[in-house]
């Protein structure tokens, strides 16, 4: 029987049947059952791939050392990034490029070829699910490790049944799975308050928080992919995730749920951040937003003003310079009208002169 084959008979482990948080497990058809067994398929395929696990060592002494070289990496390792010095601020800008980083991969490479397996895969998990499913858990690990989580993988590469719970649950954060959260912020109060993930053995913490919400989420994606996806052809419309399954998932469905999730897990007290003190940089950048253009508004009132101000003084100046121009030409006018005047006067003076000589002479002659 071929890995494909024994993968797609695998059943999901039955951790437990007691009663979770207070509430007995539904009782599913068997068609939901299907679809979460199906959804589980695709979640233990992904996780197999190589590129998916990120070591957590490595990745934050590579981070510190780009970004605060100035921090003992070895430390933030041992311990966590807030711990060993890191700004909650700069911790914010870190998360945010990984969301960057890692949407823009998701829209434009495919793991196909890194697929156990390779191309006869496609026939059970098309190969932009495992894509983009392989991308979701790479910045659930990124982002749980910035804000105070330890590894999730082994450093033999094996997926074990608790760590591909937290990665599924995780992800029903991103995909705003019902009840998932409240779960998550008891197990990291917990781990916080009590040190639970030392002194429980990884059975109980299994059966305590994750088996549960983990059958949430696998029911959401199991639901929706196999009703949409597989109903109408591997390339079709993947409404849970809201993007088009055909060489990479967009923006649209990836850096949003990413960014629901570092959010959230800064608000958990894993991360180890005042939250009164330390206000989320986006909401930072908001307010300097929201400042800036209250500032700009205000710029653009005293334009406004000074404007309005120069331009009824230069209305008033034009209007004066008028004035003075309309008198000098009346001036100027009434001047030239006299000096007119008085040349007319000389000339009819000289013509009656001149007529009045004119006249005498001819008396003159008569009287000869």
């Amino acid at each position: 029987m071929s890995a494909d084959e024994e993968l797609t008979k695998e059943p999901i482990k039955e951790v437990t049947t007691e009663v979770v948080e207070g509430s007995e497990h539904e009782v599913l058809t068997s068609d939901e059952q299907d679809a979460e067994q199906f959804a589980y398929e695709i979640m233990k395929r992904a996780a197999s791939l190589k590129v998916v696990k990120i070591d957590r060592g490595e990745f934050l002494r590579t981070t510190l050392k780009k970004y605060c070289p100035e921090v003992d990496a070895s430390m933030a390792v041992e311990t966590s990034p807030i711990e060993a010095g890191v700004a909650p601020r700069d911790l914010d800008e870190f998360a945010l490029n990984v969301i960057d980083f890692e949407t823009k991969k998701c829209a434009g490479l495919s793991f196909l070829a890194g697929i156990p397996g390779g191309v006869a895969l496609a026939g059970t998990v098309p190969a932009d699910l495992a894509q983009y499913f392989a991308h979701v858990m790479r910045v659930e690990q990124k982002l749980a490790y910035l804000y105070g989580w330890q590894t999730f993988l082994n450093p033999e590469d094996e997926v074990d049944d608790e760590t591909l719970m937290k990665l599924i649950v995780l992800m029903g954060i991103m995909l705003e799975v019902g009840g998932v959260a409240n779960s998550v912020t008891k197990f990291a109060a917990d781990v916080a308050q009590k040190s639970i993930a030392k002194t429980i053995e990884r059975q109980a913490l299994t059966k305590t928080f994750f088996y549960t919400p983990m059958k949430k989420v696998l029911r959401v994606l199991g639901v929706n992919l196999t009703k949409q996806t597989f109903a109408k052809g591997v390339s079709k419309v993947v409404p849970v995730v809201g993007g088009v399954v055909s060489g990479g998932l967009t923006y649209a469905s990836f850096k949003p749920g990413a960014e629901r999730l570092r959010r959230y897990l800064r608000e958990l007290p894993t991360s180890g951040i005042d939250l009164d003190a330390n206000p989320d940089i986006i909401v930072i950048r908001e307010q300097a937003r929201a400042e800036e253009r209250a500032l700009a508004m205000e710029q653009a009132k005293v334009v406004a003003a000074e404007a309005a101000d120069a331009a009824g003084k230069a209305a008033a100046e034009a209007a004066d310079a008028a004035g003075k121009m309309a008198a000098g030409a009346a001036e100027a006018a009434s001047k030239a009208a006299a000096g007119a005047a008085d040349v007319a006067d000389k000339v009819a003076r000289s013509a009656f002169g001149a007529a009045g000589a004119f006249l005498t002479g001819l008396a003159n002659k008569d009287k000869k």
